[in-house]
């Protein structure tokens, strides 16, 4: 019922996740992943962030930000927002 930035508890598979941010009207989704899975959702766009550099570099057409590169003290916030 609130416009902007909402905070859901959602189920903890990464599908079952996805759904039901859609189903309650995420109109965009951000998805973390650590090992790499590659969830979308064909509803709405989905950012796919990977935590850690090692996964990003080896699954790089499935991720769209790295953001490994802040854990790893090479990048800051905002200039891993901008690669």
């Amino acid at each position: 019922t609130d416009k902007g930035l909402t905070f859901m508890n959602t189920p903890g598979n990464d599908i079952e996740q996805l759904s039901g941010m859609v189903a309650g009207g995420c109109n965009v989704c951000v998805f973390t992943t650590g090992r790499g899975t590659p969830t979308g959702s064909p509803i709405a766009p989905t950012i796919k962030v990977s935590s850690n550099t090692f996964t990003f570099n080896n699954m790089n057409d499935a991720i769209d930000l790295n953001a490994g590169t802040v854990v790893e003290g090479t990048k800051t916030i905002n200039q891993s927002r901008t690669e």
